[in-house]
């Protein structure tokens, strides 16, 4: 996700001068290409940084990773309610996802101190 991450702002940021030098005419990359294409990414990459580290390496089953992510996703799913009930971010649906990749996220790293 990183390596994708640095492939997609290299790209946008060296765009107008590859087209320049193509072309010969000058194009543009603003601001709603970056956030576009890295907000999926990166969302990718928060919700993955959950996950990886419980997986155990070469012995993981499907019992000891519903027993390893019971708690994490109980507590997704508590923040997501709560965000639908008690706040105005419901409305962004990026918000709404970060947030609860974000408490995915959280548990799994109390869970493994």
């Amino acid at each position: 996700m990183l390596v994708a991450l640095c492939v997609v702002i290299a790209w946008g940021t060296f765009f107008p001068l590859i087209s320049e030098a193509i072309t010969g005419t000058k194009e543009s990359v603003g601001p709603p290409f970056f956030n576009r294409i890295t907000t999926p990414l990166a969302l990718l990459l928060v919700v993955l940084s959950g996950i990886g580290p419980m997986l155990a390496w070469r012995r993981g089953t499907v019992a000891g990773a519903m027993r390893v992510f019971g708690f994490p996703i109980a507590g997704a799913g508590a923040a997501l309610l709560a965000m639908l009930v008690l706040t105005p971010a419901a409305e962004s649906v990026t918000s709404l996802i970060m947030v609860t990749f974000v408490a995915f996220v959280l548990p799994e790293i109390r869970q493994e101190f």
